[in-house]
């Protein structure tokens, strides 16, 4: 799946497929068609383009050369810097080593500027050997082994993204930190996510003189939490690993594996002359675990001189697991097995259109094993989980499967919350419902029962609607619940009509600045901190974070003596330091910051104006082709010709990014007819490919989703 999928990703962006089904950016063509990331897309084209220049490598990620096949996410950051002179190292070290201090080692080459291993010392090595990837029918002929040597400082660095950043707040501070982001973006002129968001909040922050100091403590209500990496033991470490707390310590108690003894990776097999290719490298000491001297629960006792592999007894108890509370589920899981094994590579002809069609296909059954896998990983066993070390499920996922682990996450947590919605549930197992849309019909219906009939409207509501507006009904939902608009009826969680998602989109300079406002006042007045805000972010980023909110913190004056933004023009820096009755809590701080973001980045005052600012405001300052989220270089469009006498007038106008305007209208990629702003219809992508849209609402074409045109062609 792997190979086919890099191969079709690559063509794709070599031949920027994506503009022929309407789309100006990737990012936009994976959100909006097929369920996934833009990163998803660019990484595997990347991988892609690695195994035309690394033909090797291949055979590595099938497992021709007698060891197991390589994880994607692996393969991934070995194509990022090897040649096919360093390929061998890099992939000896990918096999000894955890995802993460793979990741270390390839950014140390990069800062290097070198495409070996940091460190690394290369004995006896042999080219690679002769493969043929297509079926693996070739024995590989005799290699020696290589031997990996890498310093413990490098392997105990901080990896890029460590950090677990909670926030306990009240749900209108939550609220607050939404249009945060939605200003941002709004700004910036493109989508961006919170990472993008927090640099700008904390840069801001800091010009206003908010800045850490060593005087500043962690306030009440913010935590952090090392994600702890899956720790796989190497060759030549010279000192012991941290011990405490550690996820690999917890599995091998739990496994009963004395650590003394045994290995973090499996012996796999080791043809002749390829001893160290798949061979486990005996692992550090790891004191004070608890661990017994016996193997895995319900073995023999191994013999001292055999390693035993707590990768091994984690799968080991994991299926127990699987096969006691659900064995239909490996059921499942070998069905969906067989069907890979059974398709047959299709080649890469019939230009965009067919490349983008079978992605579609490829990526239904991609998507129905990600959802066995989180099956399968909700069933692993409890003493795993989050409350024995953060992120294990996730390092399950990466070390042992190779898959993301974010995505696995996702989908885990994903099949947890919508334990109450069994109509959402079943519509997002059948595939019938998006990963995204999904995750986003949840946010505005919560956790707990809920009405059945509001869940079937939710469900026959957003199957057809594009991502984007489910984002914006999301935002306007919550906005309802806050009072910050007015609505018919008393449930704030139904379905938004045309006319209301509309409304919601029209922005005026200061609007923004207001609704924060508004929020803060009304989180002040709440006494329900009840609501999580999660962030996953680099150490650094983390620590400038935590440092800002605490300083923010001492600055916060006490209770009823403060003035917004809207009433006072004095910054942070200049605000008196009121003694306060009571520390001020973290999301205290997180508001203060929103409010100077907004007091800087929306000012009425400073606004720039541009040419039909009232079309601009009328429709959120961002182009309106279905699924677009550029915001920048937009143009305003006759929807009736000007060259055909078409008017000026509000109905006639429409804005439209560059892309849109010129390969739309006036191209072939996209075509739209009617009055503005709610009678309009747009036909997205090339003629043999458009789909229909009125008012983001997919209205009609041959099939919505890339996966079911594939099957039509029988792909």
């Amino acid at each position: 799946m792997t190979l086919e999928l890099a191969r079709v990703a690559a063509e794709m962006a070599a031949r920027r497929a994506w503009t022929v089904f309407g789309y100006e950016n990737p990012h936009d063509f994976a959100r909006e068609l097929l369920d996934r990331s833009g990163r998803w897309l660019h990484d595997l084209g990347d991988l892609g383009e690695a195994l035309e220049r690394l033909p090797a490598l291949e055979a590595h990620l099938l497992g021709c050369n007698g060891t197991p096949p390589l994880g994607r996410v692996a393969a991934l950051h070995v194509a990022q810097v090897a040649t096919p002179e360093s390929l061998p190292a890099w992939v000896a070290l990918a096999r000894r080593s955890s995802v993460r201090e793979l990741a270390r080692a390839v950014r140390a080459a990069q800062a290097r500027g070198s495409s070996e291993p940091v460190d690394s010392v290369e004995t006896a090595a042999s080219p690679p050997a002769e493969v043929t990837p297509q079926g693996c029918e070739a024995e590989p002929t005799a290699q020696q082994a290589e031997v990996i040597t890498m310093r413990a400082a490098d392997l105990l660095q901080p990896a890029e993204e460590d950090t677990e950043v909670r926030l306990r707040m009240p749900r209108a501070a939550a609220a607050a930190f939404e249009e945060g982001i939605e200003l941002h973006r709004m700004v910036i002129g493109r989508s961006s996510g919170t990472s993008a968001f927090l640099e700008a909040l904390v840069g801001e922050a800091a010009s206003a003189g908010v800045v850490p100091d060593e005087e500043s403590k962690t306030p009440e209500g913010l935590t952090t939490t090392r994600i702890e990496a899956w720790t796989f033991a190497l060759p030549g470490l010279e000192k012991a690993r941290p011990a405490g707390g550690t996820l690999q310590a917890a599995l091998a108690e739990d496994c009963g594996i004395d650590m003394t003894k045994a290995t973090l990776l499996s012996p796999g097999p080791s043809p002749e002359g390829m001893e160290g290719q798949g061979t486990a490298v005996p692992g550090t000491t790891v004191p004070g675990t608890g661990a017994q001297e016996t193997g895995a629960p319900g073995t023999e006792a191994q013999d001292a001189e055999t390693p035993e592999s707590l990768a091994d007894a984690v799968r080991a108890l994991w299926q127990r697991n699987i096969e006691k509370l659900d064995p239909s589920a490996l059921e499942w899981a070998h069905d969906l097995l067989d069907r890979v094994e059974r398709r047959t590579p299709a080649a890469l002809r019939g230009g965009a259109r067919r490349l983008g069609w079978r992605l579609g296909g490829l990526l239904e059954l991609e998507g129905e094993i990600e959802r066995c896998i989180a099956h399968l990983l909700s069933l692993y066993p409890a003493r795993f989980g989050p409350g024995r070390a953060r992120g294990s499920l996730g390092a399950v996922a990466e070390e042992l499967l190779g898959v993301s682990r974010r995505t696995v996450e996702r989908r885990v947590a994903l099949r947890r919350v919508l334990v109450y919605l069994p109509r959402l549930r079943h519509a997002y197992e059948a595939g019938d419902l998006g990963m995204e849309a999904s995750w986003r019909v949840w946010r505005v219906l919560g956790r707990g029962p809920v009405d059945a009939q509001l869940e079937r409207d939710w469900l026959a509501h957003a199957v057809w609607l594009s991502v984007r507006r489910l984002q914006d009904e999301v935002l306007l939902c919550e906005r309802r619940r806050h009072g910050l608009v007015e609505f018919d009826g008393d449930d704030y969680r139904r379905p938004p009509t045309d006319e209301e998602w509309f409304a919601s989109l029209r922005t005026v300079p200061g609007a923004t600045r207001s609704r924060i406002a508004t929020l803060a006042a009304r989180a002040r007045m709440s006494q329900d901190d009840n609501v999580f805000l999660t962030l996953r972010l680099s150490g650094e980023q983390a620590q400038d974070f935590v440092g800002t909110i605490a300083a923010a913190c001492r600055l916060v004056p006490p209770e009823g003596a403060t003035e917004g933004p809207e009433t006072s023009d004095t910054t942070p820096h200049e605000a008196p330091q009121h003694p306060a009755t009571r520390p001020a809590r973290a999301w205290e701080g997180l508001l203060m910051l929103l409010m100077e973001f907004a007091a800087v980045w929306d000012d009425p005052k400073i606004t720039p104006r541009r040419d039909n600012e009232k079309i601009h405001r009328r429709h959120a300052y961002r182009c309106m082709a279905p699924g677009c989220t550029a915001r920048a270089e937009l143009q305003v469009h006759h929807i009736h010709f000007r060259s055909h006498q078409g008017p000026d007038s509000d109905f006639n106008l429409l804005p439209l990014c560059r892309f849109h305007h010129n390969e739309g209208p006036h191209g072939r990629f996209m075509r739209c007819a009617g009055r503005a702003p709610l009678d309009l219809t747009f036909a997205l992508g090339r003629k043999d490919v458009a789909i229909k849209y009125r008012n983001d609402r997919w209205t009609g074409a041959d099939s919505h989703s890339l996966s079911e045109q594939s099957s039509t062609l029988g792909m």
